[in-house]
């Protein structure tokens, strides 16, 4: 995929399906291989990450080993988002993810539940990571 040149096909959205296209090519990519490419490429710091990825049911160590990698190749204000299902809300893998982004983020914003979602969801939000180093 080449990138963005003219106007048209230049700017956040463009920059972000240009990376997209690049790091998804190989479909076994990890996440915590991000921050690697990003660098390999010399790409500038990422100011938004979004997130599906099944964080309540990882190993402590895998989510642990993502939020470090955010650290490493997120803008200082940046923002990290992922959702969370209303029907887990309660439940103690729920409260665990929540304690995290808080350890990780520093603070994080709850959305009300998005109910067109089929499960309902919630979505966090959580901006500049505690010891993210200035970028």
């Amino acid at each position: 995929m080449p990138a963005p040149q003219d106007q048209a096909n230049s700017g956040p959205v463009a920059d972000a399906m240009y990376f997209l296209g690049r790091f998804l090519r190989n479909p076994r990519r990890d996440v915590r291989d991000a921050a690697a490419f990003v660098a390999a490429r010399g790409l500038p710091p990422v100011r938004i990450v979004l997130s599906g990825l099944p964080l309540l049911w990882m190993p402590d160590e895998q989510v642990e080993s993502i939020f470090a990698g955010l650290r490493v190749f997120m803008h200082k204000d940046g923002v990290f988002r992922t959702f969370s299902y209303v029907h887990n809300y309660p439940t103690p893998g729920a409260i665990k993810l929540r304690a995290r982004l808080y350890q990780a983020f520093g603070s994080y914003d709850l959305s009300r539940p998005v109910l067109r979602n089929v499960p309902p969801a919630f979505v966090l939000s959580c901006t500049t990571p505690a010891s993210l180093d200035e970028n």
